[in-house]
């Protein structure tokens, strides 16, 4: 028998048909390793953030609003915001800038798809924020927030909600 063009044609399509449908991977749902950054954990003192980063362009203290006479200090690293309350323990990253990624690799400034692509649909929305909550946090509380703007993510945010 001979092969011609349009058997050739007729067979993928006829296979295509066939094959069950190819569907995305749905990525795994948050764990303990989506909320690094880089080498950066939620366990880190004050001094392991500097070991890793060194000093701080600059730091801003702010007053609790849960807490009266709280401050939350926050380090001012370039394209990174880490931000410390009730101790010297971070409560979450800030990524402002491209140079730094999520542990999944979203960066400041991909589109809503590659944050679709990297976490799935995110289970808060609006117009201008996606949350990703950690699912062993019953509160609600641990998450990974995203910013929004003309379908890019303008910062993310990696940690603890004041409460």
């Amino acid at each position: 028998m001979r092969i011609t063009k349009g058997w050739l044609s007729f067979a993928v399509v006829l296979a295509s048909a066939l094959a069950p449908p190819m569907s995305a991977q749905e990525p795994p749902k948050l764990d303990s390793t989506d909320f690094r950054v880089g080498a950066l954990t939620a366990d880190m003192d004050t001094a392991a953030i500097r070991g890793v980063l060194g000093a701080p362009d600059s730091i801003t203290v702010y007053d609790n609003p849960f807490d009266a006479g709280g401050k939350i200090p926050v380090y001012f690293y370039r394209d990174l915001m880490v931000t410390f309350s009730y101790g010297e323990t971070p409560l979450g990253f800030t990524l402002t800038g491209p140079s730094v990624a999520t542990a999944r690799g979203l960066k400041v400034g991909d589109s809503v798809e590659r944050a679709r692509a990297l976490y799935s649909e995110p289970g808060y929305t609006d117009p201008d924020a996606w949350e990703y909550y950690d699912p062993k946090d019953t509160e609600g509380l641990h998450v990974i927030q995203l910013s929004i703007r003309d379908g890019h993510v303008r910062q993310i945010y990696v940690g603890w909600l004041l409460d």
